[in-house]
């Protein structure tokens, strides 16, 4: 995608909701709220891909392994996330929904649309980790008591 369609688009959108001061900054990237979602979009350098990051939640440390294994059996074969990413910084636990729109589908209508759909996961998500997070953490599964003669290792053929 050209730089000027990727501009254009933004800009169509931006007027269409009112916004017509919505542009990227030198740096290829802008960030928009929704809704209180933070969305942040990013072009490539080359202008092929526009990235858009969509903030879930933050996540206390002490609650990061949990709500990992719910967002990697999320991103299984991507079918519970519609093809978007979810993923959490381990240092910061900011939880985030990505997703990738190419230049072939780059239009106002697939722009629109592409953002009321991850809009809609992102704030699915967010009720679902605010589910997760009231509950009490939940404990890892103790490993089970090694069995006798456990320590060695054979092979039948």
């Amino acid at each position: 995608m050209s730089h000027s369609n990727a501009a254009t688009v933004l800009s169509q959108f931006g007027h269409k909701i009112g916004q017509p001061q919505i542009a990227f900054t030198d740096d290829r990237v802008c960030t928009l709220s929704f809704d209180n979602i933070v969305t942040h979009l990013e072009l490539a350098e080359d202008g092929s891909v526009l990235s858009c990051y969509f903030w879930i939640a933050d996540i206390d440390e002490a609650r990061r392994a949990e709500v990992a294994i719910a967002i990697a059996d999320a991103n299984d074969l991507l079918a519970r996330t519609h093809g978007a990413t979810l993923g959490m910084n381990p240092l910061t636990g900011d939880l985030v929904l990505s997703a990738k729109i190419p230049d072939a589908i780059l239009t106002l209508a697939s722009f629109e649309q592409t953002l009321e759909n991850l809009l809609d996961l992102t704030q699915s998500w967010q009720a679902k980790i605010a589910n997760i997070l009231s509950s009490e953490a939940t404990e890892p599964a103790a490993a089970p008591a090694p069995q006798p003669g456990a320590d060695t290792f054979s092979f039948r053929a």
